[in-house]
């Protein structure tokens, strides 16, 4: 990994934003355990839940283990990390989806992480991650829907459902990978 990466990994680790000391810090995972950029897929969810802020690695629990299989079609190389890097938790204990606040103050090193791993392609997941690099109004299930492409600093933004609505609703994405997979494919 290059001396910025390095660089920037230990600045998100020591940064004291919302949600610090939630968990262990969750920066990325990748397939083949490094990152050399250009990355071809980034791929960026909305923040850890219990299992990713124990382990301090993205994706790791029932989320995780679709997200693979998802993955695995798609068939690219692939860096994976979060927009809040520790967990968010509700008063009862659980799981929540970040705040507003919580996503602007990590947004930040988000970006470094973009511009470092300098990404062909981004596979935003969820709602929060949508919203995070597109600003977009726009219904998830109708950005989905519509397939509409986005741009980050000129890199392409594909938008999917985030793993965890597919388990809890056991949406069929086989139809919607391969055309995602079709497209990356013109990019990537």
């Amino acid at each position: 990994m290059n001396e910025d990466i390095v660089k920037l990994h230990k600045e998100i680790e020591e940064f004291r934003g919302p949600l610090y000391g939630s968990g262990k810090c969750v920066i990325y995972r990748s397939k083949t355990g490094d990152i050399n950029p250009p990355v071809q897929l980034l791929v960026i969810g909305e923040a850890p839940g219990y299992y990713e802020s124990i382990s301090g690695v993205p994706f790791v629990g029932k989320s995780g283990k679709e997200l693979d299989k998802i993955l695995d079609v798609l068939g690219f190389d692939y860096v994976i990390t979060n927009v809040v890097k520790y967990r968010p938790v509700s008063e009862t204990g659980m799981d929540r989806k970040p705040t507003d606040e919580e996503v602007q103050a990590w947004l930040p090193l988000l970006q470094k992480q973009i511009e470092l791993y300098k990404p062909k392609a981004i596979l935003a997941l969820g709602d929060t991650a949508m919203k995070a690099l597109t600003n977009t109004k726009m219904p998830i299930t109708y950005v989905v829907k519509t397939k509409t492409l986005f741009y980050y600093n000129k890199i392409p933004v594909f938008v999917y459902f985030h793993p965890s609505f597919l388990v809890r609703t056991g949406y069929d994405w086989s139809k919607d990978i391969q055309d995602i997979k079709k497209r990356l494919a013109k990019i990537i």
